[in-house]
C-alpha cells in the first residue's frame, strides 16, 4: 500500500467512525442502542426462567442475545477504529509539517 493509499484508508476509516459516533448520539441511535440493551435484559430474564433441559429454547435465546451484542460491538469498534485513524492522521500530519 502506498503512502497515499494508506492516508486515504485512514481518512475513510476516520469518517466511518465519526459517522457511527454521531449516529450513536442521535435520537435514533440512542433509541436503537437503548432498545437493544432492554432486549438483552429481557432475554437474560427469559434465559434464567427457561428449564435447563430445554436446549432448543436456550440456544435460540443465546443466538438472539449474541446478535444484539455483536451489533453493539461493531458500532463501538467502528467508533474506536475511527478515533485511532484520526490520531494516526494527526501524528502523520505533525510528522510532515513539523507542527
Amino acid at each position: 500500500m502506498t503512502e497515499l493509499e494508506e492516508m486515504q484508508t485512514l481518512v475513510a476509516v476516520s469518517q466511518v467512525g465519526q459517522a457511527f459516533e454521531e449516529f450513536s448520539k442521535s435520537d435514533v441511535g440512542r433509541y436503537l442502542i437503548g432498545k437493544s440493551e432492554q432486549e438483552e435484559l429481557a432475554l437474560l430474564r427469559q434465559l434464567q426462567n427457561t428449564p435447563a433441559n430445554d436446549q432448543e429454547k436456550i440456544a435460540q435465546l443465546q443466538l438472539r442475545s449474541k446478535a444484539r451484542r455483536l451489533c453493539l460491538e461493531w458500532i463501538k469498534e467502528a467508533i474506536n477504529e475511527g478515533v485511532e485513524a484520526r490520531t494516526l492522521l494527526e501524528f502523520k500530519h505533525e510528522e510532515l509539517h513539523g507542527d
